[in-house]
């Protein structure tokens, strides 16, 4: 009996092993997406600010045009 517990418990080592590989694993790509994440942000941020000042560029030459008219 005492040989079927620490075989038991030598498998156990083995498989928690994996297991917190495995979630190492899972921790590095959670890592890589999120640096992909926030980097896509600051991309969206950067976007968003082009945009706005084109929105503003765009408004000032409507404003000179319609007091042109």
């Amino acid at each position: 009996m005492h040989r079927l517990q620490k075989r038991q418990a030598i498998l156990a080592t083995f498989v928690i092993k994996d297991k917190y590989s495995s979630v190492l694993e899972k921790g590095e790509e959670i890592q890589k997406l999120k640096g992909s994440l926030e980097e896509k942000g600051k991309q969206l941020a950067e976007k968003t600010k082009t945009v706005d000042e084109l929105s503003s560029k765009l408004a000032k030459e409507l404003d000179e045009l319609s007091q042109k008219l």
